[in-house]
């Protein structure tokens, strides 16, 4: 069940991190992203998380804007920030070391990520097509519009 409303409301800027296999990484200014590199691995260390990839991977890195929805949930009070794009839905303000699980409209479940000690989740969703999900936490479910 969703408590609260989610609207969008702009777009902020970010680091973009573009793989050879067409995904990208988004990192909002807001968290400081710092990038270092070393034994051929690209750190990306931000205020909320920190992730190493190859740096064979990695196509290019760049500056974009990603679009910010924000989630106010009344029932307890407290602030959940929900960013979408269209490689992934980042939540901010979750209880750390729960699960997300997204699910399709039809019910099934197609990914679970585990939220990191910071209140941090990343779900990959560039790989979903066009259509209704929802994201379910421990204790509020999220309905996302892929369009």
């Amino acid at each position: 069940m969703f408590v609260g409303k989610m609207y969008a409301q702009n777009f902020v800027p970010c680091v973009v991190v573009e793989k050879n296999d067409g995904t990208k990484t988004e990192f909002r200014l807001s968290s400081t992203p710092r990038i270092s590199f070393a034994n051929n691995i690209v750190t990306i260390t931000t205020t909320d998380t920190s992730v190493e990839q190859s740096a064979s991977d990695i196509v290019k890195v760049y500056l974009s804007e990603m679009q910010e929805v924000n989630t106010i949930v009344e029932a307890n009070k407290t602030n959940v920030q929900v960013f979408i794009s269209n490689e992934a839905i980042t939540i901010y303000s979750l209880q750390p070391n729960s699960q997300v699980a997204l699910y399709a409209i039809d019910g099934s479940r197609i990914d679970n990520q585990k939220v990191s000690n910071d209140g941090t989740v990343i779900i990959p969703f560039f790989q979903h097509p066009h259509g209704i999900y929802l994201i379910k936490s421990d204790k509020q479910t999220f309905k996302i519009i892929k369009k």
